[in-house]
């Protein structure tokens, strides 16, 4: 089923990159402008987001009137690099890991990353710009600090992903269990929230 839910995406991703800009510009207001088929992972962190009173609904999106530059195609998925660090490199955001789309999470870890490195160069103002021992004490803080955050979003994508009954109740039963724990519940939410 995967495979193929894979395949029908790609043509699908295919038969949009082949589209003219008028042509492509009208299935993307169309589709921005009705009600979305929601896939099952998106629509329980979306769930998940509302029940734990995290999810803001965005104002009716804008129509989109022309496309600057080329368009781009990418897969969507899980990564999350062994090194955030390089010779007077840091990696930020999705050059160092990337989520599912779900939630929104993927920018808000990219955000901690920012805040971490600013946090690291104020923290030694007489260190050169890109010194190592900077740069690891970054990479070390914002591995501690995503990678179960990453993990967690990527078992979530996982978890809702399965139609499979004892699987969709053991996830249901879950959720309940953490909306009566409080302190389990505000600290998923103090996760989230970076």
């Amino acid at each position: 089923k995967q495979w193929y839910q894979r395949r029908v995406r790609g043509a699908i991703a295919n038969e949009l990159m082949s589209l003219c800009d008028e042509e492509f510009i009208a299935r993307a207001n169309n589709a921005l402008q009705k009600s979305a088929v929601v896939p099952p992972a998106v629509a329980a962190m979306e769930t998940v987001s509302d029940y734990m009173g995290m999810l803001e609904y965005p104002p009716q999106t804008p129509l989109i009137t022309e496309i600057e530059g080329p368009r781009a195609k990418f897969p969507l998925g899980f990564s999350n690099s062994a090194r955030y660090i390089g010779p007077r490199t840091a990696l930020l955001g999705d050059a160092a890991h990337r989520v599912h789309p779900l939630a929104g999470q993927g920018a808000n870890i990219g955000f901690r990353g920012v805040q971490q490195l600013v946090k690291n160069i104020k923290n030694n103002p007489n260190k050169q710009l890109g010194d190592y021992k900077v740069l690891n004490s970054y990479e070390s803080a914002l591995q501690r600090q995503v990678t179960p955050m990453l993990c967690f979003i990527d078992g979530m994508q996982k978890l809702y992903s399965t139609s499979f009954d004892p699987i969709v109740a053991a996830r249901s039963y879950g959720l309940g269990i953490v909306n009566q724990l409080p302190f389990l519940k505000n600290s998923i939410l103090d996760q989230a929230r970076g």
